[in-house]
């Protein structure tokens, strides 16, 4: 007796495929979980947010050689020689490696911000390198390449620096916070094609403009502008939500006022009276 279960085995078969069915049933479909994702604006500050800053990684990427060579070559008498000369090749290339070594420092940093700041602060931790960003654009906007070399570099490592590390916290960070556990891998997806159409814009642009560098340099200034708006979005709205969790915090433990309580005594003793 002591081995005999308390139900044959069929019976908890059919209780747990029916379980199974009625769970099934009880789930919304994944459209039904997709429109109110598509109807939160906070998704869409996201996608531009990660679209404007991986356009400008991008044209960076491909063309910081470019730029630096341009930059190097200002003062020679045939520019387009300099420019593709051995020497010239060698200096932009070496030059160009700090552009992505000082982004690997940018994400360690924005990383270990994100861990130990409040969450009513992680939007922090992307208007500060992206207000610095616009800056940067903006002074190229009306330099171009006209600058010296040395300068030229340094500011493509400060892009570098600006640029990778709010960049790669976004998906990591906040997709979870708009599409939950259950989207946030479509939420990934509609940043990630924001990227994509950022970046092919970019690139059409790019072959547009030419190598008129400050013309470049305004469109990439626009870009970083809408990168500083959703930021700050970003940021604001953390901070009312931490404001708003605080007054539900403080109304849900409010004692009744003294009055209140000695009224409330009154009236039990009376009772028991």
């Amino acid at each position: 007796a002591l081995f005999v279960s308390n139900s044959p085995a069929g019976i908890e078969c059919a209780n747990s495929k029916a379980k199974e069915e009625e769970d099934q049933r009880q789930k919304p479909s994944y459209l039904q979980r997709l429109l109110p994702l598509l109807k939160n604006p906070f998704l869409w500050v996201l996608c531009l947010l990660s679209g404007s800053l991986y356009g400008t990684r991008t044209l960076f990427l491909l063309y910081s050689t470019s730029f630096l060579a341009a930059a190097y070559c200002n003062t020679a008498a045939e520019a387009q020689l300099c420019e593709q000369a051995e020497g010239t090749l060698a200096a932009t290339a070496s030059a160009s490696s700090a552009y992505t070594l000082f982004g690997c420092v940018s994400v360690l940093i924005v990383g270990t911000m994100k861990d130990k700041l409040p969450t009513r602060h992680r939007g922090a931790t992307l208007t500060v390198f992206i207000f610095p960003l616009f800056g940067i654009m903006a002074f190229l906007m009306q330099s171009g390449s006209a600058l010296p070399f040395s300068v030229a570099v340094s500011l493509v490592a400060a892009t570098g620096f600006c640029l990778f590390g709010p960049y790669k916290v976004l998906g990591a960070v906040f997709a979870v916070d708009v599409g939950g556990k259950e989207l946030k891998s479509t939420c990934t997806a509609f940043m990630g094609v924001f990227d994509n159409l950022f970046a092919m814009l970019m690139l059409l642009g790019k072959g547009v403009i030419g190598d008129d560098w400050a013309k470049l340099f305004t469109a990439l200034a626009a870009l970083s502008c809408v990168s500083v708006a959703c930021s700050t979005f970003i940021w604001v709205r953390d901070l009312q939500s931490s404001r708003q969790v605080k007054e539900e915090l403080h109304v849900s433990l409010e004692l009744p006022a003294p009055h209140q309580i000695q009224r409330q005594s009154f009236k039990e003793h009376k009772h028991y009276q």
